[in-house]
């Protein structure tokens, strides 16, 4: 039930930071497909059926109402987005548990951790990000507040902020430290927060790991 809950708080403070800097442009569904909504060909049978085109249209007909494959999120320990324009090296144990308002990520071994990803379109420059708007929802939901570290930094050759901040969510009572790192690919936004509500050494061993791992693309 806790950690339940605690799921919940992340992926809403997530949603609203990346809100503040996608600056009104639309959320990426985590569930759609690299493609959007895919067409399918369809041609009505022709009078005369036995003309070269007639047999070539019914062709390519067939050929593109093929179903697209499934992509498979987690695959040789490494996590991507199904246009692979971003991934990362998932550790042993970890496992991606929901793709709704974030990416989720947690470990049986480690129950009260676990991190988030969300991807978003953004036209604000990354660069222009002050730590009020990095902080300000985690503030607003917390109690005894603190801003452990902020900075400009990058990640895979691209601009991105990383902050730490600890406090306890009102709803739960509960010390919670929270890294987070924010990185932009030209007018992609991606979002990663992992929450530590326990004590765990493999915990920022692990997060040091993954983010060393990342690598980001371009999609044109």
């Amino acid at each position: 039930m806790r950690k339940s809950i605690l799921i919940k708080l992340i992926a809403a403070g997530l949603a609203a930071f990346t809100a503040i800097l996608s600056a009104g442009c639309e959320s990426t569904d985590p569930v759609q497909s690299s493609d959007g909504v895919f067409d399918t060909v369809s041609s009505e049978a022709s009078e005369n059926e036995s003309t070269p085109a007639d047999n070539s249209d019914e062709s390519t007909a067939q050929e593109s109402s093929e179903p697209e494959k499934e992509h498979v999120y987690v695959e040789n320990g490494r996590f991507s987005l199904p246009d692979n324009a971003f991934s990362f090296a998932l550790a042993e144990g970890w496992e991606m548990t929901d793709n709704g308002i974030a990416y989720q990520f947690a470990n049986e071994e480690s129950v009260n951790n676990t991190f988030n990803l969300v991807a978003a379109e953004t036209y604000t420059d990354i660069g222009d990000t002050t730590e009020t708007q990095m902080t300000g929802t985690y503030q607003s939901m917390m109690t005894d507040f603190e801003v452990i570290d902020f900075q400009h930094t990058k990640i895979d050759g691209m601009p991105a902020v990383f902050m730490n901040i600890s406090g306890k969510y009102s709803m739960m009572n509960t010390d919670t430290v929270i890294y987070q790192y924010a990185i932009q690919a030209d007018n992609m936004l991606y979002t990663l927060s992992f929450t530590q509500g326990g004590w765990d050494d493999g915990f920022s061993d692990m997060i040091t790991e993954l983010v060393d791992s990342i690598e980001v693309n371009i999609v044109e």
